[in-house]
């Protein structure tokens, strides 16, 4: 859903105002990380987060808004 719909995290931010927080509040509410990029592993801090299968993998490949804001993620 965080990709897909946009939908809002526990803390209400969505994928769009997670690029524009400053750098203190993304290291206060780094929850999200398991959202945004999610692993094939359950995570121990972030129970709720989506586990990335193959099928949800190829998915999220072929929408070119999810690299788009994956790569704006990542520091430059």
């Amino acid at each position: 859903m965080f990709h897909d719909a946009n939908a809002p995290l526990a803390d209400g931010l969505r994928r769009k105002e997670l690029l524009s927080i400053s750098n203190e509040d993304f290291e206060s509410k780094h929850g999200f990380i398991q959202w945004a990029f999610p692993t094939p592993e359950s995570s121990n801090q972030v129970s709720n987060a989506p586990v990335l299968d193959l099928e949800t993998a190829v998915w999220l490949a072929e929408k070119p808004e999810v690299s788009t804001f994956l790569e704006a993620m990542t520091p430059s």
